[in-house]
């Protein structure tokens, strides 16, 4: 899905199609994110720590809330946040607030989801979820953002390791200003464990594999070679992010 790692000037210059596949994998996504919220907000990980150390009990575990006294915010409305928006809202979530710069006020969302902008989503939210593309200049989730997240909140991204300034976030989940983080993705990867260390029992992480299932595998190699075989056709490709200039590659 990503072609920030590709030097698409380049490619162009040498007469190369670049191509991305940006619609698959939505359903495996969305469900390894409810997924880090479900066990993000239920402690689930740490449970199952303590209890293997021998220690029984709600000590430590508090507070646990239920989906109905929770807001959610999701940072990008694309296919894979407003899917994600949609099961929450099936699981009882309280409220949904949606930051996108791409959308307008007229922007049609799920039943439940309001749009507003990053600050108030961010102070607002008691989970938050990032599904946007790296910003370009730096990580959206910096230090300041960091700051204006109410205390107790947690951190999920499934999106981007860019997106997320992982020095500050560290801070934050240390000074408890922020409860729990749940990452699948990092930068860079795979992630410096160590770093991480000093806050384990405030995160959980998972292998860059919220993509992953046999199903949605298989959608990716299939559509990646249609492409291929359009291109070797001389058929427009569905999905180019970079067009051969083939006046320059002669």
């Amino acid at each position: 899905m990503g072609v920030e790692t590709i030097d698409l000037d380049a490619a162009a210059r040498k007469g190369m199609w670049v191509c991305h596949v940006p619609d698959y994998g939505t359903e495996a996504v969305a469900i390894h994110t409810v997924s880090l919220i479900l066990a993000s907000i239920r402690r689930i990980p740490m449970s199952d720590r303590r209890i293997r150390s021998g220690v029984w009990g709600l000590g430590g575990l508090r507070p646990l809330h239920l989906p109905e006294s929770l807001t959610v915010g999701l940072v990008g409305y694309g296919r894979i946040g407003r899917r994600v928006g949609q099961f929450l809202g099936g699981l009882g979530f309280g409220s949904i607030l949606v930051a996108d710069p791409y959308l307008d006020k007229e922007a049609v969302l799920e039943p439940g989801c309001e749009l507003v902008g990053l600050e108030q989503l961010l102070a607002g939210s008691d989970v938050i979820s990032l599904h946007t593309p790296p910003a370009g200049d730096g990580a959206l989730i910096g230090a300041h953002e960091l700051s204006l997240i109410k205390p107790g909140a947690i951190l999920v991204n499934t999106a981007r390791g860019a997106l997320v300034d992982t020095s500050a976030l560290i801070a934050a989940l240390a000074d408890g200003a922020l409860a729990m983080a749940a990452l699948d993705v990092y930068q860079p990867e795979p992630p410096d464990l160590a770093a991480f260390e000093p806050v384990s029992e405030s995160v959980i992480l998972t292998p860059h594999i919220a993509w992953y299932t046999e199903e949605s595998e298989l959608e990716l190699r299939r559509k990646g070679a249609e492409e291929a075989k359009r291109i070797i056709e001389g058929v427009t490709p569905l999905h180019p992010v970079a067009f051969p200039r083939l006046e320059e590659a002669r």
